[in-house]
């Protein structure tokens, strides 16, 4: 009975890898092309009215790590690393823009929290990972 629990946790994992990075990658697929709509020029304005530094450089470097990062995220190409440059860009936008209410703050904190743990699962994040492909 013990085996067979620990058969369907690992294909319970499998799956749950596949679904978040999934939905992750769409969650940030969306943002980033939310943002190109408009030629990233809101999200430069609030980073200038907020006293960023080379606010222009940071919303396209966001703009684009959010859209390219999405896609690699639900392909599966260097997911751990595109999870840890989504997480900084979320846990910066926490601390920097959202912390000062609950109700802003919730959304990038479950994000940063998903993308961390999701760098810190397993070595790849569930089925049809392209680091998992190349070794076999």
């Amino acid at each position: 009975m013990m085996n067979e629990n620990c058969k369907y946790s690992e294909q319970i994992t499998k799956f749950g890898g596949l679904a978040v990075r999934i939905v992750l990658g769409l969650i940030f697929v969306i943002a980033g092309f939310g943002k190109l709509m408009d030629g990233a020029q809101m999200f430069t304005g609030m980073l200038d009215g907020m006293g960023f530094p080379l606010a222009v450089v940071f919303a396209w470097l966001v703009t684009v790590i959010e859209l390219v990062g999405g896609i690699l995220l639900i392909l599966g190409f260097w997911d751990k690393i595109v999870a840890s440059l989504l997480a900084i860009i979320m846990l910066v936008a926490l601390f920097m823009v959202h912390l000062g209410s609950w109700n802003e703050a919730k959304y990038p904190l479950l994000l940063s929290v998903l993308l961390i743990k999701y760098i810190g699962s397993n070595k790849c994040g569930g089925l049809l990972t392209m680091c998992k492909m190349k070794k076999h």
